[in-house]
């Protein structure tokens, strides 16, 4: 009994070693095993094209990068079989702006109209050999010339109408003489009452906007004359407002200055600036082991501004690493362009990352200015979550 128990222990001891081992290979090769990347630009006369590739354990897990222009994608693979593809979406472009005519349509508007009937009519009437085919803007002046002939045929014929009906109403007053004198008498004095009326009409209505024109020039006379007297006597007051003005300007500038001061204050302390410079130091190790391996090409940059370039080609050459040997910087003082053709390689290990974040845990003052930020976010969030209940307790 006690054999086949410790056969059974021995057994589970032998897989408990089994699974620790099979998880601190997979740790060790996740922390010194690198992840390998190669990084392809080009930007010369034609469009922008990036593509990038990085993958883990002799390419167990792979990531392909690909973008042109505007949009690209991401290729997720696994045992270099495609897992997921995730689209970059691509940007919106401004539509062109539709062309138009000097009358407000469009050209294919113009050229879709059916040709007007005394328009078929010509056609029809034209004999078959000198029958040609007028482009869309030639017929559209025809056509405009045709109806500003139709309506000048219309007024003429409206004016030779109004002549003839003078003329009828000419004979018809020379073949009314005969009428009797009480007629005209009756007559003559109902149009001397429509003219008498007529012009009391005029004169009341003229007599009326008279009277309105005067009463807004009065209306406004009146307060152009408080708002000056307003002004003067704010005149008196001003010196006073200036001093009031002034005096809350001060107090609001320096309560505002006194709190920011105290919220930066854990972050501008003499000991707050040496932990900067430690992080600058842990952070300089971590770029060293991160920088490119390999990097060759050239990059022609040009701002537009001659003293601009110089500076951002001389940050260039501070920034590029000592492999950095066949690669070529150029400068266009002349014009603002970007051209490019770049080919880089590298690799990272997780386990320098590791360290730089266990460097900066170790560090008192970094978990003190930690904390002091969390503390600060979770007051901020409190805040706006009870200002959002107070809102919704107004709005109920």
């Amino acid at each position: 009994m006690v054999q086949i128990i410790l056969a059974i222990l021995r057994i589970i001891g032998i897989i408990l070693l089994i699974v620790l081992g099979i998880a601190a290979v997979l740790i060790l090769l996740v922390l010194f095993w690198p992840v390998e990347y190669q990084i392809s630009l080009r930007k010369e006369d034609q469009a922008f094209e990036a593509e990038g590739r990085a993958g883990w354990l002799f390419h167990l897990l792979s990531a392909d990068v690909q973008i042109r222009e505007r949009t690209g994608t991401i290729t997720l693979k696994i045992f270099g079989r495609r897992l997921k593809t995730f689209r970059i979406p691509e940007g919106r472009r401004a539509e062109a702006p539709h062309s138009q005519d000097p009358s407000g349509m469009t050209e294919a508007a113009s050229c879709s109209q059916k040709p007007s009937g005394t328009e078929a009519a010509s056609r029809s009437q034209k004999p078959s050999g000198t029958e040609t085919e007028m482009p869309c803007s030639q017929a559209a002046l025809e056509t405009g010339t045709q109806t500003r002939e139709d309506q000048t045929g219309r007024q003429i014929s409206r004016g030779e109408t109004d002549t003839a009906g003078q003329k009828t109403k000419t004979g018809g007053q020379a073949a009314s003489d005969g009428i009797g004198p009480r007629k005209r008498a009756s007559r003559i004095r109902s149009a001397a009452i429509s003219a008498v009326s007529a012009v009391r009409n005029i004169l009341s209505r003229i007599s009326g906007a008279a009277a309105g024109i005067a009463a807004r020039a009065i209306q406004k006379a009146a307060k152009g004359l408080v708002t000056a007297l307003a002004f003067v006597f704010r005149m008196q007051e001003l010196p006073s407002d200036l001093g009031d003005f002034s005096d809350t300007f001060h107090e609001n500038a320096d309560t505002k200055i006194e709190s920011f001061r105290r919220k930066a204050e854990p972050f501008v302390s003499p000991d707050a600036f040496s932990l900067y410079g430690r992080i600058m130091r842990h952070l300089g190790r971590l770029l060293r082991s991160l920088r490119f391996r390999r990097l060759e090409g050239y990059l022609l940059i040009g701002t537009g501004k001659p003293d601009l370039t110089g500076k951002l080609i001389g940050l260039l050459y501070m920034i590029l690493p000592d492999t950095a040997r066949a690669y070529e910087l150029r400068a266009d003082f002349y014009q603002a362009t970007l051209k490019t053709r770049t080919n880089a390689a590298g690799h990272i290990r997780m386990n320098h990352v590791l360290m730089f974040l266990i460097r900066l845990l170790r560090d008192k003052e970094f978990r003190k200015l930690l904390a002091h930020v969390r503390r600060k976010g979770k007051e901020g969030s409190k805040g706006r979550s009870k200002g959002r209940s107070v809102k919704k307790k107004k709005r109920k």
